[in-house]
């Protein structure tokens, strides 16, 4: 099924960066995950996304060329690229909109000042350059270089952080995630501490895990659908189960009916204690406070651990808002953001 591409009119303006009120200009970031969760594909969506100036998983995409450092896969990025164009019904890439590289380049302090000419070439012949991918961090650092090693990695992350001045340009790395653990990216703990945003891509689910200087926008949910011989990913409504209905108790739903309610009156920003408030109004008077207290934390306990809500400061986050959609560094309805 092919979806029409947006009109550049239909598409909200965007803030300055790359990908309306989610990626902000001259920042570094990590897409993380395991090596079939599929961030190859949402790298190169939002890769062409700014390309051609539409929208990356349903926020506005800043117009800018871009640089994609291909480490691995050099078969499949020319056929993700083709099956992209055909589902959005491009006929081609105009030139310099893309520039993807044929071969590994290393990618760290010493070595950075070669690609200065080629990248300079580019710019001249095309225009500046907005955003650059590096896929992947193991494939362009040094060989002899340790992931473990926060030198290493320091020495890596200075280059990229050379690339994102000089050129004023935001550049996003793929990595793995964790060996031993997935929530996290793998190699030292350096990396996430040196990144302005950071993005764990798991099946079908996007997350923002950081953002330096933004409040984490919702989780996305996404599908790979099958173009040609390859796949582009979709965005589709988040499911914080993965298709296993939570047990909730009555209690549970009932606190989340509160939630959402509020957040719908509140421009988002629902407060835990409002929350709680409400809860114990609802209940009544009849019932006692240590009997509210109990209920509320049962109910709220359970919500997280199905991962309905998360917490953010003070603020309670609905992780099944799945019609909302980012826009001018706001979440708001669909039709606003389109219309």
């Amino acid at each position: 099924m092919q979806r029409p591409r947006p009109h550049p009119q239909q598409i909200p303006r965007p803030l300055p960066g790359p990908v309306c009120g989610l990626i902000e200009t001259s920042t570094t970031g990590l897409f993380f995950g395991d090596s079939t969760a599929g961030k190859s594909f949402v790298a190169i969506d939002m890769a062409l996304a700014v390309a051609f100036g539409t929208s990356w998983m349903s926020a506005a995409a800043r117009r800018g060329n871009v640089l994609y450092f291909n480490g691995e896969g050099h078969g499949g990025i020319p056929r993700r690229i083709k099956a992209w164009l055909q589902y959005y019904r491009y006929d081609d890439i105009p030139k310099g909109q893309l520039t993807v590289t044929q071969r590994r380049v290393e990618i760290t302090e010493q070595s950075v000042m070669k690609l200065e000419p080629h990248i300079k070439a580019i710019i001249s012949k095309y225009g500046p350059i907005t955003l650059m991918h590096i896929d992947t961090l193991a494939k362009h650092i040094s060989a002899a270089a340790d992931e473990n090693s926060a030198k290493d990695i320091g020495g890596y992350l200075n280059a990229v952080d050379y690339l994102r001045d000089k050129y004023q340009c935001t550049v996003g790395t793929l990595h793995h995630s964790g060996k031993g653990n997935k929530e996290v990216s793998r190699g030292s703990s350096a990396i996430r501490g040196a990144l302005d945003w950071e993005v764990k891509v798991a099946r079908n689910e996007i997350l923002f895990t950081k953002m330096k200087e933004e409040e984490l926008p919702p989780p996305f949910g996404f599908k790979l659908e099958k173009v040609g011989d390859s796949a582009v990913p979709i965005r589709c409504q988040y499911d914080p189960t993965h298709g296993k209905a939570p047990n909730l108790s009555g209690d549970a739903r009932h606190l989340l009916s509160i939630l959402q309610m509020g957040i719908s009156e509140s421009d988002s920003n629902f407060t835990r204690s409002e929350w709680c408030e409400r809860f114990y109004s609802a209940l009544g008077a009849d019932v006692l406070t240590g009997t509210k207290n109990k209920k509320f934390n049962r109910a709220e306990e359970a919500l997280l651990k199905a991962g309905m809500i998360r917490i953010e400061g003070t603020y309670i986050r609905d992780n099944t808002l799945s019609i909302m959609e980012i826009a001018d560094g706001h979440v708001r309805d669909k039709q606003a953001c389109w219309g």
